[in-house]
């Protein structure tokens, strides 16, 4: 994307001067709060938060004291690198380690503007080199506050905000589009195994489950053993995949864990329960697999066996077995407990076939959203890049 943009105009501001953190506190419980938001409510690189647990449900832990109202952007100050941060059109209290703030558009600073501030690549390496911790890894407040950028006028923020919000209103539509696509596919992908002859199979009889080998970003290299970051299930891969988004060096091979052509590459940690368990068909090469991850080696069709961990009938067991703590987290040994429905493999083929023919009614929608999410970071690079 290309503007026409005056920098010369723009001055020079440490984040903490411009907007205030609140630290309104209750207790939830005895003042009749609804609502928290936690970690795992908050989808990653998200600029809007619509999702929250009720205070009743034993889940919230003692430090959700903290009050945020409609309007205001909670930052999760933990694993900065996730973009954990947007604006909430509701009330409630999160934990300690999320920050509720507000700008202060005296000192020079838009609220529309500061969400994307804060989903910046600038400020994201920023907070990622700042942040304090081994395990959980956390931006502390005063370094938050140290962070420095270029600010337009307010009149210019009000008009690049204007920009930004119309295209994430266009994602989250496209958004919804999907999430009503895939519910239905659920549904296509039940009724077409009533339809075959399917018998109720433990996973780990037809294929092993091996979970991957530690890597991290700091190993990555422009080109070598491809691999693959549970995020990137998340984030990156559909049902099925062939090539890889990220290396790590050909001389780490041996002792790594790889994933080969045919094999199930598994999500076996998420924020949320929705998250854990997603699978792409590898079709590709061999490529290294993150330790967060499992290879299912299995003798089944492998773009059905990916459909099948994308099913409601996946779906209801997993939840029977994941465990839930900061992170959820499945197990190879529940994995391969499952028990699921699985035709022959002339019926694998007939299923599989069927769905991809359904799901390409998704595709056209995706590489719309695509599109969108480039042009929003293409913005972003020309309002927060270097100078």
């Amino acid at each position: 994307m290309s503007l026409t943009l005056d920098k010369s105009t723009w001055k020079r501001v440490r984040l903490g001067d411009v907007l205030r953190r609140s630290r309104t506190q209750v207790d939830p419980l005895e003042s009749g709060v609804e609502r928290y938001v936690a970690g795992g409510h908050i989808d990653g690189g998200s600029i809007t938060i619509d999702r929250w647990g009720d205070p009743s449900d034993g889940q919230m832990g003692s430090t959700f004291r903290y009050v945020f109202e409609p309007g205001q952007i909670l930052f999760v100050s933990a694993r900065p690198y996730l973009r954990k941060s947007g604006v909430v059109d509701f009330s409630g209290v999160v934990a300690d380690k999320t920050y509720v703030l507000e700008a202060i558009p005296e000192n020079g600073l838009l609220q529309e503007f500061l969400p994307f501030v804060l989903a910046s690549d600038p400020f994201i390496e920023y907070a990622t080199a700042e942040a304090t911790g081994s395990m959980n890894p956390r931006l502390l407040w005063g370094p938050f506050q140290r962070y420095e950028l270029a600010l337009p006028p307010l009149d210019e923020q009000r008009r690049i905000a204007d920009v930004f919000w119309a295209i994430e209103r266009h994602c989250r539509s496209l958004t919804s589009l999907l999430d009503v696509q895939a519910a239905s596919n659920r549904v296509a992908f039940s009724q077409l195994l009533e339809g075959e002859d399917a018998e109720a199979r433990m996973l780990g009889d037809v294929g092993r489950f091996t979970r991957g080998r530690r890597f991290t970003k700091a190993d990555y290299v422009s080109e070598g053993l491809g691999c693959v970051h549970y995020a990137q299930i998340h984030t990156d891969f559909g049902i099925k995949a062939s090539t890889p988004l990220t290396y790590v060096p050909e001389a780490m091979r041996s002792s790594l864990r790889l994933a080969h052509a045919g094999d199930l590459i598994i999500a076996g940690t998420s924020e949320d329960v929705e998250g854990v368990g997603k699978a792409v068909a590898w079709l590709g090469d061999d490529v290294a697999v993150h330790d967060d991850c499992f290879v299912y080696s299995h003798t089944l069709d492998p773009v059905f066996a990916s459909y099948l961990f994308a099913s409601a009938e996946f779906d209801h067991q997993k939840r029977s077995f994941v465990s839930e703590s900061k992170v959820v987290r499945l197990s190879a040994g529940n994995l391969a407990k499952s028990v699921l429905p699985i035709p022959d493999e002339p019926g694998q083929k007939r299923v599989s076939e069927a769905m991809d023919e359904i799901a390409r009614s998704a595709d056209a929608v995706e590489r719309e959203r695509a599109t969108a999410t480039a042009l929003r970071e293409a913005l972003s690079v020309t309002i927060f890049g270097d100078d």
